[in-house]
């Protein structure tokens, strides 16, 4: 008998980027849920990774950029979830990672 894939979160596609804890851009396809979410931000620091849902620009009421006092751009978070997913959801990209392919692109 062959086993079901358990694997509910894919990486269907990965840019690396590193600058400071970041270390690339996911897109992630969540299988149960049935969702794409691409732009993922993947970070890494004293051996702890993490994913950053995709964020996008706060606008004021006149469609303007709002900033902080040093002029950086506040971002509105996107979706976020109720709590952090086990490690093994994101097994792809910590393979991707760990310098293995897995069976992303």
């Amino acid at each position: 008998m062959i086993a079901a894939d358990t694997t509910t979160v894919i990486c269907t596609a990965w840019k690396p980027f590193e600058r400071n804890t970041l270390r690339g851009f996911a897109d992630l396809w969540l299988r149960t849920a049935r969702l794409n979410i691409k732009g993922c931000a993947v970070h890494e620091k004293n051996g702890r990774r993490w994913v950053q849902l995709p964020a996008r620009p706060q606008l004021d009421k006149d469609r303007n950029l709002v900033r902080d006092d040093a002029a950086k751009v506040f971002l509105e978070k996107m979706p976020s979830t109720a709590e952090l997913m086990p490690k093994r959801e994101f097994q792809e990209v910590n393979a991707l990672l760990d310098g293995n392919s897995g069976s992303s692109p």
